[in-house]
């Protein structure tokens, strides 16, 4: 049961990222819930271990321009994936090489608590539903930093036949702060440990 959580957490896991872009391509939306500013890494703890998640650059997928973040375990890649921003929210548009088709709206905007939204999309032809509902989190405590933070959690996602419930939490101006997964009764936590904006 861990080993899906840990994977469902690699998938579903490392957003982060200001908006800001490279000479040719730029995200026009930007929202400081999800900052995507190129070379801006954040370092998270996971099952007893550190992974970091950096913008490495921007890529059009459609008609959306999407920021590309790697995450890396040591120096070995362990998940590739795609985000931008539109007026309306956050989307996730791509999983390593597969694009995730509609791209899921991970977060809405702008923040509301009580709001709801469902979703259908597909990777690699396999379909994922279900529905998000976002929450206010006041003086959310991860590590030693107490942030202002929202959720967004959906509990009827199905992996592999398992039920799977996750919850995203984000923090203005700083991004993923911490993510839970349960699979089966097993959870699985990732935390943040240090967020380090690119510079201008």
């Amino acid at each position: 049961m861990k080993s899906v959580a840990f994977r469902v957490l690699l998938l579903g896991v490392l957003l982060v990222g200001p908006a800001g872009g490279q000479d040719k391509l730029t995200i026009k939306e930007e929202t400081g819930w999800f900052p995507l500013k190129e070379n801006s890494v954040w370092t998270y703890r996971v099952q007893g271990r550190t992974v970091t998640t950096k913008v490495v650059g921007f890529e059009k997928i459609g008609e959306d321009v999407c920021a590309k973040l790697e995450t890396r375990r040591d120096k070995d890649l362990v998940a590739t994936e795609f985000f931008t921003v539109r007026k309306d929210g956050v989307y996730r548009c791509r999983f390593a090489d597969k694009d995730v088709t509609p791209p899921v709206q991970l977060l809405k905007l702008p923040i509301k608590a009580g709001e709801k939204w469902e979703f259908t999309s597909k990777v690699a032809g396999q379909e994922t539903r279900g529905v998000f509902t976002l929450a206010e989190v006041k003086d959310f405590k991860v590590g030693l930093t107490t942030y202002n933070a929202v959720s967004v959690t959906s509990k009827d996602l199905k992996i592999e036949g398992q039920p799977v419930e996750i919850t995203y939490y984000f923090a203005d101006r700083v991004g993923l702060v911490k993510q839970v997964v349960v699979v089966g009764g097993s959870k699985v936590e990732l935390e943040l440990e240090k967020y380090e904006e690119a510079k201008k």
